[in-house]
């Protein structure tokens, strides 16, 4: 069933070229321009949605060509969100989240579908991630930015729960060496 709607759209390729995308999806296309050449994979930020695919979908962008044609198989998910804070509690713009669900049987995130997202202007985020508690048992935040200590958390997936709010999440400051 083809969707309409907004989506955020990263596409990831080595070294160092990164595109994101945000736009409109009509009867279930969209159309990403620019790309420099090379290879990219697909992070998903579909609100409400996830891949529904065995590993994220690529495409090879090749110099003066387009690519078309791309089918990608879409499965509700949960949303996750939250808003950083300083120890203040002033709300803290432009912290990557990344959101990574924990496989059941493993003690490490499913690493070939990270999810992320930024906080807007009043450090809210919010994300769609695989709810699916046949496979999955746990969610890990983690928070990289050079202003603030570096956070990494679980929160535990439940079968029938589709929205995961986690509230304030304060943030400490880095230690300055000089």
């Amino acid at each position: 069933l083809p969707l309409d709607g907004n989506i955020y759209l990263e596409l990831h390729a080595e070294p160092g070229i990164f595109k994101s995308f945000r736009g409109q999806v009509t009867g279930g296309s969209f159309e990403v321009k620019n790309l420099l050449p090379g290879q990219y994979v697909f992070i998903d930020s579909f609100l409400d949605y996830v891949f529904d695919m065995p590993e994220p979908p690529e495409v090879v962008v090749y110099p003066g060509g387009s690519v078309g044609g791309i089918e990608v198989l879409l499965k509700t998910g949960a949303l996750v969100s939250g808003r950083f804070v300083d120890e203040d509690k002033q709300p803290i713009a432009d912290l990557e989240v990344k959101v990574a669900s924990n496989k059941i049987h493993s003690v490490r995130p499913d690493r070939r579908f990270n999810h992320s997202a930024y906080t807007d202007a009043n450090g809210i985020f919010q994300l769609t991630t695989p709810n699916e508690p046949e496979k999955y048992y746990a969610l890990s935040v983690m928070v990289l930015d050079s202003r603030y200590q570096g956070q990494l958390f679980h929160h535990d997936l439940k079968p029938d729960q589709r929205e995961y709010h986690l509230g304030d999440i304060v943030m400490r400051r880095a230690l300055s060496l000089t």
